[in-house]
């Protein structure tokens, strides 16, 4: 769907293992107890070294849409 399609075109599946269900080059994402402001926050701002920002590239829907597919990731 939209979100898997978002996730993975922006590098989610490439940064975090196995479209975010195992630990990549970031953490595993199933599972994550982080609230989505958090994650809007993360995905907007990145972490430096860490992860990139996509809050240039990625309206808000799409980082909800990302939030969602995080949300219903199962192994």
């Amino acid at each position: 769907g939209r979100a898997s399609q978002t996730f993975r075109g922006s590098g989610g599946g490439w940064g975090h293992g196995y479209r975010g269900r195992k630990t990549g080059l970031g953490p595993q994402l199933m599972d994550d107890a982080h609230d989505d402001d958090f994650w809007i926050s993360r995905i907007a701002t990145g972490s430096p070294g860490r992860m990139p920002a996509f809050g240039q590239a990625l309206p808000i829907d799409d980082i909800q849409a990302i939030i969602a597919y995080i949300r219903d990731l199962k192994p």
